[in-house]
């Protein structure tokens, strides 16, 4: 069942994920403790803290933020679900360039985790890039689509329908 990104559902639900390949993947060699601050979230209070920690050389995701922090990124919600789940660069560069995304400290370490996970997850068809992929399909197996909430709105009929509609006109 998918859950909502970044709900306490959803954290446990990709820890469990995790903790199942744990044994498999390497270690990260970069050590960050990153908090993130995410606006426009859909549920809650609409701004939720979290945070990533690699310092025990794997790859810790939860609510809350750490102290003390190596950076602190502040990004909305859908570019944050572009860098967690759909870990897409070119999304991200874009929302950095566009000023979407503010960094508080050390911007090299976020930049070292960004390239040691590109490194464990490159080399064509290695071992490290297999399970990287398979961890990254079961991730986003878990998280609700986005693209299911703009086509459930409602949408309004067009002028000529909503004049009549309401004339008494049948």
């Amino acid at each position: 069942m998918p859950f909502p990104f970044l709900s306490e559902e959803w954290i446990l639900a990709a820890r469990e994920i995790r903790l199942r390949y744990e044994d498999q993947t390497p270690s990260i060699p970069a050590s960050v403790r990153a908090n993130l601050n995410v606006n426009e979230v859909p549920f809650g209070e609409g701004t939720l803290a979290a945070h990533l920690d690699t310092s025990s050389g794997r790859m810790e995701m939860d609510l809350g933020h750490l102290d003390p922090a190596d950076a602190t990124p502040t990004m909305d919600y859908a570019t944050a679900r572009s860098f967690v789940v759909d870990q897409d660069q070119t999304a991200i560069m874009q929302a950095v360039m566009a000023g979407k995304v503010r960094i508080q400290g050390d911007l090299s370490k976020l930049m070292a985790m960004a390239a040691a996970g590109q490194a464990g997850a490159g080399g064509g068809a290695s071992t490290g890039a297999l399970l990287a992929a398979k961890i990254a399909g079961e991730i986003k197996a878990i998280t609700e689509s986005t693209s299911a909430t703009p086509a459930a709105a409602p949408v309004s009929p067009p002028p000529a329908a909503a004049e009549g509609s309401g004339s008494g006109d049948a």
